[in-house]
Protein backbone atom coordinates (compact mmCIF):
# COMPACT_ATOMS: atom_id res chain seq x y z
CA UNK A 1 0.00 0.00 0.00
CA UNK A 2 1.51 3.51 -0.78
CA UNK A 3 1.13 6.74 1.11
CA UNK A 4 -2.56 6.60 0.47
CA UNK A 5 -5.39 4.32 1.23
CA UNK A 6 -5.87 2.03 -2.29
CA UNK A 7 -9.40 3.81 -2.75
CA UNK A 8 -7.57 7.34 -3.07
CA UNK A 9 -4.84 5.89 -4.79
CA UNK A 10 -7.51 4.63 -7.41
CA UNK A 11 -9.63 7.96 -7.34
CA UNK A 12 -6.33 10.08 -8.22
CA UNK A 13 -5.65 7.50 -10.95
CA UNK A 14 -9.08 7.42 -12.53
CA UNK A 15 -9.18 11.11 -11.92
CA UNK A 16 -6.13 12.15 -13.95
CA UNK A 17 -7.00 9.13 -16.39
CA UNK A 18 -10.46 11.55 -17.24
CA UNK A 19 -7.91 14.13 -17.48
CA UNK A 20 -5.70 12.68 -19.93
CA UNK A 21 -8.85 11.75 -21.88
CA UNK A 22 -10.07 14.70 -21.52
CA UNK A 23 -6.89 16.67 -22.90
CA UNK A 24 -6.77 14.05 -25.88
CA UNK A 25 -10.13 14.98 -27.09
CA UNK A 26 -9.65 18.04 -27.28
CA UNK A 27 -6.32 17.59 -29.19
CA UNK A 28 -8.25 15.87 -31.52
CA UNK A 29 -10.89 18.14 -31.87
CA UNK A 30 -8.17 20.55 -32.95
CA UNK A 31 -6.93 18.49 -35.26
CA UNK A 32 -10.50 17.72 -36.70
CA UNK A 33 -11.50 21.10 -37.24
CA UNK A 34 -7.32 22.03 -38.75
CA UNK A 35 -8.51 18.72 -41.38
CA UNK A 36 -12.12 20.40 -42.12
CA UNK A 37 -10.31 24.33 -43.03
CA UNK A 38 -7.67 21.76 -45.58
CA UNK A 39 -10.45 19.38 -46.76
CA UNK A 40 -13.09 23.52 -47.24
CA UNK A 41 -9.95 25.11 -48.54
CA UNK A 42 -8.69 22.59 -51.64
CA UNK A 43 -12.07 20.20 -52.11
CA UNK A 44 -15.32 21.33 -50.45
CA UNK A 45 -17.13 18.62 -51.98
CA UNK A 46 -15.61 16.21 -49.80
CA UNK A 47 -17.75 17.61 -46.80
CA UNK A 48 -21.34 16.75 -48.07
Amino acid sequence: MGFYSDDIEDKIKNDNDIAENKYQLAELHKVKKEFEKLIKDYNPNLLN
